[in-house]
């Protein structure tokens, strides 16, 4: 009887890891090392593009969505903004095309693809046209199907990642004194990879001048 018992319990496991050891290993989030998101705000447009691991995948998407477009249409300066945003949460419609653990797929859906971006905050000063950029982390999930769910609704997809990465979010901001002073943002951009603070080139030339001071200075010392 404990040996017929015993039969039961590893066929029961043996059976519950064929089940689940699949969907573990779908989920083992891939990271998105290089790549990018451009946006049109007023659209809820969004080119896609990402590269991992044995992961590509490129898409046009209908449905995303960032604070920053409602917020700055147009805003004042003093405003407090981040650059947030991420695809909607229902309607999304995503296409392209895709390469994963080695498969390519000319042609892949996704429309139920989830991700979202996350900055922090800053406050919009000034009085000209400036561009923000801002360190961003990402976390998502994608799925991707064979048919147009939009057609035939949602079938078993071919694939299913998770999806994590880090970079840097830039939008610029335009500046109107006619009509303000006021700001407006029509795109926002995310580029995957090294997330470290993106110098503007004023801070580059002020970099040189004090390269070129230093060397003085020591040529001086040496004379001297």
């Amino acid at each position: 009887m404990m040996l017929k018992l015993n039969r039961t319990v590893v066929s029961a496991a043996v059976l519950l890891s064929t089940l689940v050891l699949p969907r573990i290993a779908a989920a083992e989030p891939v990271t998105v090392t290089s790549g990018n998101v451009e946006t049109e705000l007023g659209l809820g447009l969004a080119r896609v593009l990402f590269e991992g691991n044995d992961f590509f995948l490129r898409l046009g998407v209908e449905g995303f969505f960032a604070g920053v477009g409602l917020e700055c249409t147009p805003c004042t300066p003093g405003a407090t903004l981040n650059l947030n945003g991420g695809f909607r949460d229902r309607g999304v419609r995503a296409a392209g095309s895709a390469r994963v653990d080695g498969v390519d797929y000319p042609q892949i859906f996704a429309d139920d693809i989830k991700g979202s971006f996350t900055t922090s905050s800053f406050q919009l000063t000034g009085n000209q046209t400036t561009t923000v950029r801002l360190p961003f982390t990402f976390s998502g999930d994608v799925r991707g199907y064979l048919e147009n769910p939009f057609v035939v609704g949602f079938t078993e997809p071919a694939f299913v990642k998770a999806l994590t990465g880090n970079g840097i979010a830039s939008a610029t901001f335009f500046f109107n004194n006619q009509e303000g002073p006021l700001f407006s943002v029509t795109d926002l951009r995310y580029d995957f990879g090294d997330s470290a603070p993106v110098p503007e080139p004023a801070t580059f030339l002020l970099a040189g001048l004090g390269t070129a001071f230093l060397a003085r200075r020591r040529a001086r010392r040496r004379a001297d």
